[in-house]
């Protein structure tokens, strides 16, 4: 889902949430008692907080799907192991796994200390769900140093290497953000490669000088590489003195890095465009000389005919070579 989806589909989802509460607390009949209040509060949010989970969730799971194991084949400079075809079909889908499910548990955690209170053991849950974030603070940067560190046995067989990796930015509420951009470089089939990656942008260049173009439209980059139209929204890409570069924005955009890499390849080897030429002007037939005024021109002469071969002498026969210069 584009992060405009998202929004929008987050918009709602509060909206519903915050809505349920307040009618529940309009239709309370008894003001004093906070409980269906809170508990209506803390429904809404965990149904809310487990759509975008399982939401998110998805994406990883469809992002593992797209990258296809023949497509990281089909790329490979050499045959790869079977264990390195796992973890490039697997990617940083541990990573994301991890932080989805301690996100969870925390926000879980939370909501069931909100439905117990006041009178139940609310400090019990929100002291657990205290741990939980520290353990989830603590925890992610290690898993995203193991993923890259993964990462590396993956692009070998691709001519590609890490050369820088993102940062992490702890939150105060739990969790974090990632800042920086991951970057790979390398060289394929003679030419030098440079990928740059971020949450919601990819950058693939082939460094050269290439004829002029331009590629927009997804259908024809699907007839450039022979993968399908869906595999090409939000993508650009351009070749000239520079190189080929190619552009994708959105939600996840790096997790597509194998299918830009191969358009850009493919423009990059492609044969420049004929240029159009103007046909030569016909050649003009030779004009004889003029004969001099008041003379007149004599016809051309026929060639002279050949002699007649040579008779050999009376009493011998045609002429024969040795035999070791026939």
């Amino acid at each position: 889902m584009s992060k405009t989806g998202w929004a929008l589909a987050s918009f709602a989802g509060i909206a519903a949430w915050f809505a349920a509460t307040v009618y529940a607390a309009a239709s309370n009949p008894d003001p004093s008692d906070a409980t269906p209040v809170l508990r209506t509060f803390a429904g809404g949010g965990a149904v809310f907080c487990a759509a975008v989970l399982i939401g998110a969730g998805w994406e990883v799971r469809s992002g593992q799907r797209r990258g296809a194991t023949d497509l990281y084949r089909r790329l490979a400079l050499w045959q790869v192991p079977q264990q390195v075809l796992r973890a490039a079909r697997q990617g940083t889908g541990g990573v994301a796994y991890t932080y989805l499910v301690l996100c969870g548990l925390a926000t879980g955690l939370f909501f069931a200390g909100v439905a117990v209170a006041p009178d139940g053991p609310y400090a019990a849950f929100w002291a657990a769900a205290a741990v939980v974030v520290v353990v989830w603070t603590a925890l992610v940067p290690v898993a995203l140093r193991r993923a890259f560190g993964v990462a590396g046995d993956v692009l070998a067989p691709l001519g590609l290497r890490v050369t820088a990796t993102p940062g992490w930015r702890p939150r105060g509420s739990g969790g974090g953000d990632l800042t920086g951009a991951l970057t790979l470089a390398g060289e394929r089939h003679g030419r030098r490669v440079h990928i740059e990656q971020t949450t919601d942008r990819s950058v693939t260049l082939v460094h050269g000088s290439y004829p002029r173009r331009s590629v927009g439209s997804p259908a024809t980059m699907a007839s450039i590489t022979g993968e399908p139209v869906r595999c090409w929204r939000k993508v650009s890409a351009a070749a000239g003195a520079g190189g080929v570069e190619v552009r994708r924005t959105g939600n996840g955009a790096g997790r597509w890095y194998l299918y830009d890499l191969l358009l850009a390849e493919c423009l990059a080897a492609a044969p420049a465009p004929p240029a159009a030429r103007a046909a030569p002007p016909a050649a003009a037939a030779p004009t004889p000389p003029a004969a001099p005024a008041g003379r007149h021109q004599p016809p051309a002469s026929p060639p002279p005919a050949s002699p007649p071969p040579a008779s050999p002498p009376p009493g011998q026969g045609p002429r024969q070579d040795p035999p070791w210069q026939r």
